[in-house]
């Protein structure tokens, strides 16, 4: 008989080869007589599962809109192993199209029959679950439920593991619900279907009310960097506040826009705040700081509460990061900013982004003007006057530009400079973003942009701004000044004789110079 098992092992071996089938090896041990031989004997393995939704329900109709509406689902995954290969089925109704289990009708079936269903974080099981078809028991999230009575089972079918539920789903699971589906077998690893959203698979159990969800928003203080910030949202209409799935919060110059925001997204699901910029997230009332691009969040101090059947209370504990907090660009938010809201049903749906009605203004301290042009250093002797170098009719000087700040340099925005009327050499230079613009020799337009030390020179035709390289361009930013050292080359016939010079400029919270162009010198050129 033993003899026979290795004879066995070989006639699988060849029938296997024969029909294509990879095969790996495992070792068995064969006892003949005393001596124990190790075999190695073949292990098939198959294609990755399949996933199936059938019989789709595509509207469950003729109840009234404040009853379960129950639906018999049918699942299950194939395998060329066969049915019993089959490990276990999970599936999500979730009006998302990718695997987000909150707030989602999450189940999940082991090929011994034990049914469990999530719960609305998506963190565990609901009480019950692990029960088997025909033990009565019911699982209940607030999506829905899941009674496991002799209408429910998981059986082998050939190639198949068919899973059926009987599933009631809620009011408040309201709207368009997509299927997805993954199943595995139980190889070693085992083999996974992936996630699937089954193609034309749409449940819709409840009509989706049309809600107009009410907004306030009460702050502990409107000038300065850090804020709590308390929000009333509002549902009387059918499903009440529980309805409010989740909301972005976020605070911009002018739009609703999250480049060089600050962004917060708060989910209900698992009382959770989520910074999406730098990826990062924390449970409300938790320990420890969010620290996104331009702002921070203190999880202790924020909070996410349904205070009752129609009202939803959020508060967000913000500080906004300030220029001296960032490398280069210094892409703080100062001066006057809008607080955006959007907010998105257990539908999927979302509302259109409120502009909340109070501005808040972010700035150390509420000095209203902080900005002067200080003064510009006047060259006392030319580059180039010996004959050879006038031949190209330009004369090129190093100057000095500074604006004086009560804080920082950093918190300077922009710069502009000005030579002679109507500004033939007129340049703009972004501290926040380190770069040039400089006009045509006629003004009214913009001639070329330029990253300082990124390129030539910018040359209009009446002057070159020689910011070529970062040692003919130099700023200094970390004192109370922005102080930027430049070469300048002026042409003739454009530049001959005094040429005043005008600066203006601004910071970040959106403070202009308190005399705009105000003049700084003359200088005189040829």
């Amino acid at each position: 008989m033993r003899n026979g098992t290795v004879r066995m092992v070989a006639a699988n071996l060849f029938v296997l080869a024969a029909f294509g089938q990879s095969v790996t090896l495992q070792k068995e041990y064969v006892y003949l007589g005393s001596r124990v031989i190790a075999v190695e004997s073949p292990a098939a393995t198959f294609a990755p599962p399949t996933v199936y939704g059938l019989g789709n329900p595509t509207n469950l109709t003729g109840q009234p809109p404040n009853v379960d509406h129950t639906a018999t689902i049918v699942v299950k995954g194939t395998s060329t192993g066969g049915g019993s290969y089959i490990d276990y089925v999970e599936g999500i109704f979730t009006p998302k199209t990718v695997p987000d289990v909150r707030y989602g009708c999450y189940f999940f079936a082991i090929s011994d029959g034990s049914i469990y269903l999530g719960t609305d974080s998506g963190v565990g099981w609901v009480s019950g679950s692990g029960a088997k078809p025909g033990s009565s028991v019911t699982l209940s999230n607030s999506s829905c439920s899941i009674t496991l009575n002799n209408t429910a089972s998981v059986a082998v079918s050939g190639n198949d593991l068919v899973v059926t539920l009987p599933i009631a789903f809620k009011p408040i699971f309201a709207g368009a619900q997509n299927l997805l589906l993954l199943t595995a077998d139980k190889g070693t690893p085992p083999g996974s279907s992936g996630w699937v959203q089954v193609p034309g698979y749409t449940l819709t159990a409840h009509t989706a009310p049309v809600v107009t969800f009410g907004k306030s928003l009460t702050s502990t203080n409107t000038d300065g960097t850090a804020a709590v910030f308390t929000y009333t949202f509002t549902n009387t209409g059918a499903l009440g506040a529980d309805y409010i799935a989740a909301g972005n919060l976020l605070w911009n110059r002018t739009t609703y826009d999250s480049n060089f925001s600050c962004f917060i997204i708060f989910n209900r699901a698992d009382n959770s705040f989520y910074m999406p910029l730098t990826n990062q997230a924390g449970a409300a009332g938790s320990g420890g700081t969010l620290n996104g691009t331009h702002c921070s969040l203190n999880l202790a101090a924020s909070s996410i509460i349904l205070t009752n059947i129609n009202t939803l209370t959020v508060t967000a504990s913000v500080t906004f990061k300030q220029p001296n907090d960032f490398s280069p660009p210094f892409r703080g938010l100062m001066g006057s900013v809008v607080n955006f809201v959007e907010l998105f049903n257990r539908a999927g749906q979302s509302d259109s982004p409120t502009s909340m009605p109070n501005t808040f203004k972010i700035r150390p301290n509420p000095t209203s003007r902080p900005t002067t042009p200080s003064d510009a250093v006047i060259p006392t002797n030319w580059v180039g006057t010996s004959q050879q170098n006038q031949q190209d009719g330009t004369r090129k000087q190093t100057f000095t530009f500074k604006m004086d700040h009560a804080f920082s340099g950093r918190y300077f925005d922009w710069m502009q400079v000005s030579f002679n009327d109507p500004g033939r050499c007129y340049f703009f230079y972004s501290n926040v973003d380190d770069f040039f613009a400089l006009a045509t020799s006629a003004g009214g337009q913009w001639y070329g942009f330029q990253f300082r030390g990124s390129g030539p020179p910018l040359d209009n035709g009446a002057c070159r701004i020689n910011q070529d390289t970062v040692l003919s361009t130099q700023v200094v930013r970390n004192t109370t000044s922005l102080s930027l050292t430049m070469d300048i080359n002026f042409y003739q016939p454009l530049f001959v004789g005094p040429q005043a010079i005008r600066m203006y400029g601004g910071d970040r919270s959106g403070n202009d110079s308190p005399n705009p162009w105000a003049a700084v010198g003359t200088v005189t050129v040829w």
